[in-house]
C-alpha cells in the first residue's frame, strides 16, 4: 500500500503574554517625573548611574526572554508534524521520488538530508519497480532488504504484495504471516492478506482478515469496500450495501463502490437508483466498461432498449473480445426486432466461448420465429449437451419436435421434461397441456 503525505492542518497555539503591565506613577509633568523630592522637599539631583543601571537591566532581561518566546513560536511536537497516508490499496510506504521524512516503526528517522540506509534504499527502489508492474525486479529488492534486515515487517509486506500480484498467494500469505508475526497490529498486513485470500476464493478467511483489517485502520475506505463484496457474495444485500456506504463517506470518488452499490440496487429491483449510483461511477471512472454494462442491463430490464443498446455499444468498443457483451447486446437487439443483428451478435458470442447456453438457446428462438427448425433444434440440443437441466431448452427442443412432425420424439421429450420439473412448476400446466394433444392425435 503506497502511502502519501497527508497535509495536516497545522494547529495554531495562542499563547498568553505573561509580561505584566508596568504601573505609571508619570505625573502630567515628564520633567518633576525625573526629580525625586526628599523628605525635606528639597529637590535632588538626577543620578545618571541608576539610569544605566535600568538600561542594562532591561537589555539582560530582552536577550533572556526573546529566544524562549521564538522557540515557542517555531517548535513543532512530533505530533504536529506531516504523517503518511495510504492511499493506494497495494503497498505500505511512498515510492522513492518522494521518501518519507519520519521514521519507519522502530528505526531512526531519516531526513532528506541523510542517506536512506541500505534496507530502506532497496525497499523503496522495489516499490518503484512494483509500481511498474515488474514483480520479479521487485522481489529482488525486497530479498536484498531482507538480507540485510531479517526482521523488517514492511518488507515482508511488500513482497507478499508482489507475489499476490503474480498469482503466487500461497507464496504471499507465507510472506503477510511474517510481517504480522513482527508487527501484529498492521492493518495494511491484515488487508493484503485477505485480498490474497480473497483472489483464492477462502472467502471466510478473507472475512476475517478485513474484519481485523478495519479494526486496526477504521478509514480505510478499501476494506470496507472489498467487504462489502464479500457480503454481496453471501447475498447479505443490507450488510454489503452497509460497507459500501461507508466506504463513499470516507471516499467520495469511490467510483467502484458506487457502482456496486448500484448493482444491490438493481438486484432488489430500484433500477432507478442504480442507475443513478452507475452515472456517478461513470463520471468519476468513464472508461470501466463494466458500468455500462450494469446501466445498459438496468435499462434492459425498464425496457428502456435504445439507451441499453447505447451502453453496450460502449462496452464493446472497450472490450471487442468479450464474448458476454455481444451475449446481452443481442439480447437487446432481438427486443429492438433487429433480429440479424441479434443472430450476428450471438454468433460472436459463441465463436469467442462455445459454452454459452443461453446464447444457444435465444438464438435458436430467432430461427424459430422464421421456421428455420432444423437450425433452431440444432441450438436446443447444444444448449442441452451443456446444461442438460435447462427446461428452458428442453421445451423449445420438444416443441421444434413437434413443427417438425416428429411427434412421437416431441411426446417423448415432453413426457422427460414433466419428470424433471417439480409439480408446481409454472410450466407442468402447458406440458400436460401438451401431451393430452398428442396423444388425442393417436401418438
Amino acid at each position: 500500500m503506497i502511502l502519501c503525505r497527508n497535509e495536516t492542518d497545522s494547529t495554531e497555539i495562542s499563547y498568553m503574554n505573561t509580561d505584566k503591565k508596568r504601573k505609571k506613577n508619570m505625573t502630567d509633568n515628564p520633567q518633576k517625573n525625573d526629580i525625586p523630592v526628599s523628605d525635606q522637599g528639597k529637590k535632588s539631583q538626577k543620578n545618571p548611574v541608576a539610569g544605566n543601571q535600568n538600561f542594562i537591566r532591561i537589555v539582560w532581561l530582552f536577550l533572556l526572554t526573546v529566544p524562549f518566546y521564538l522557540f515557542l513560536i517555531f517548535y513543532r511536537s512530533p505530533s504536529d508534524r506531516p504523517k503518511w497516508e495510504r492511499k493506494d490499496p497495494m503497498l505500505v510506504y511512498p515510492s522513492s521520488s518522494s521518501p518519507p521524512t519520519s521514521a519507519y516503526p522502530g528505526e531512526t528517522a531519516v531526513t532528506s538530508d541523510s542517506p536512506l540506509p541500505v534496507f530502506q534504499a532497496d525497499l523503496q527502489e522495489g516499490i518503484k519497480l512494483f509500481n511498474q508492474e515488474k514483480y520479479r525486479e521487485a522481489i529482488a529488492l525486497f530479498d536484498k532488504a531482507l538480507a540485510e534486515k531479517p526482521d523488517f515487517a514492511d518488507a515482508y509486506n511488500n513482497r507478499g504484495n508482489a507475489y499476490s500480484c503474480l498469482g503466487e498467494y500461497d507464496r504471499g500469505i507465507e510472506d503477510f504471516n511474517k510481517a504480522l508475526k513482527l508487527n501484529p497490529k498492521q492493518g495494511e498486513t491484515y488487508f493484503n492478506r485477505g485480498m490474497a485470500y480473497y483472489y483464492q476464493n477462502k472467502i471466510e478467511e478473507a472475512h476475517q482478515d478485513f474484519n481485523v483489517a478495519i479494526r486496526y485502520s477504521p478509514k480505510d475506505p478499501y476494506i470496507y469496500y472489498y467487504r462489502g463484496n464479500i457480503f454481496f457474495y453471501k447475498k447479505d444485500y443490507a450488510r454489503a450495501m452497509s460497507d459500501y456506504n461507508q466506504a463513499i463517506r470516507l471516499d467520495p470518488d469511490f467510483a467502484d463502490a458506487y457502482a456496486h452499490r448500484g448493482d444491490i440496487h438493481s438486484i432488489t429491483g430500484n433500477y432507478n437508483q442504480g442507475i443513478e449510483d452507475y452515472n456517478k461511477a461513470i463520471k468519476l471512472d468513464p472508461k470501466n466498461p463494466r458500468t455500462y454494462l450494469s446501466r445498459g442491463l438496468a435499462y434492459y430490464h425498464q425496457e428502456k432498449y435504445p439507451q441499453a443498446l447505447d451502453d453496450l455499444n460502449t462496452c464493446i468498443n472497450f472490450n471487442p473480445r468479450d464474448p458476454l457483451l455481444y451475449y446481452h447486446r443481442g439480447n437487446i437487439q432481438a427486443k429492438l426486432g433487429e433480429d440479424d443483428s441479434a443472430i450476428s451478435d450471438f454468433d460472436k458470442a459463441l465463436e469467442l466461448k462455445p459454452d454459452i447456453t443461453e446464447a444457444y438457446i435465444n438464438r435458436g428462438n430467432i430461427y424459430c420465429k422464421y421456421h428455420q427448425w432444423e437450425r433452431a433444434l440444432s441450438d436446443f440440443e447444444e444448449a442441452l449437451k451443456l446444461d442438460p437441466s435447462s427446461a428452458s431448452a428442453a421445451y423449445n427442443r420438444a416443441k421444434t419436435l413437434e413443427a417438425l412432425d416428429r411427434k412421437t420424439d416431441a411426446l417423448s421429450a415432453y413426457k422427460k421434461l414433466q419428470q424433471l420439473l417439480p409439480p408446481n412448476s409454472p410450466r407442468q400446466k402447458n406440458l400436460e397441456e401438451d401431451i393430452k394433444r398428442l396423444e388425442r392425435e393417436g401418438i
